[in-house]
């Protein structure tokens, strides 16, 4: 009866085609998902002034949050009233809408260029997935660092290039220390 029936009959190959479908299966959903390695990339808010308070250069800076769009979390730092010295904003890979954070990095740096031109002074460090833009706009020097999964943003009105350049990697380490010490 199996052997007559079309539907149901034994056929050659269906086997390596079923694998070859579980393979494809597994490999495509991590395939898609590599360098989103980052602790906070699934997540939707973080508390950034809690996370990034420790950074050297911002002690005794008072620092609250503030309302900057579609990010999981904004952090400014003052030296008094009117007085920024650092303004910090994480995005997500779940918090941008499952957008891939490399993509957004890449928008990022061809609307810096659009947007400023060669006056900007646009320099672009390190490699995917854990790259950082710096540029110089009206109202400042910005960072735009991605670290596997997360970017976070940093704009300063009144530190130099030397001085945000020194908050990036205590800054990736912060983000990636576990708040509860494990």
């Amino acid at each position: 009866m199996m052997a007559s029936d079309r539907w149901i009959r034994p056929r050659r190959g269906s086997g390596s085609l079923l694998v070859l479908f579980l393979i494809a299966l597994i490999v495509l959903p991590l395939w898609y998902w590599r360098g989103r390695s980052h602790r906070l990339a699934g997540e939707t808010r973080v508390d950034l002034c809690r996370r990034l308070d420790s950074l050297p250069g911002l002690a005794g800076l008072q620092s609250a949050p503030f309302a900057a769009g579609d990010v999981a979390g904004s952090c400014r730092w003052s030296a008094g009233p009117q007085r920024v010295v650092l303004e910090a904003s994480l995005i997500t890979t779940r918090g941008s809408g499952g957008h891939d954070v490399g993509r957004q990095f890449d928008a990022w740096r061809e609307e810096i260029k659009a947007s400023y031109g060669p006056t900007a002074n646009l320099r672009q460090i390190g490699d995917e997935n854990l790259r950082t833009l710096s540029w110089r706009s009206p109202g400042g020097n910005d960072r735009f660092v991605e670290d596997h999964g997360i970017a976070l943003s940093l704009h300063s009105p009144s530190l130099d290039d030397v001085q945000l350049d020194a908050l990036i990697d205590p800054a990736r380490e912060a983000l990636r220390r576990d708040p509860q010490g494990r």
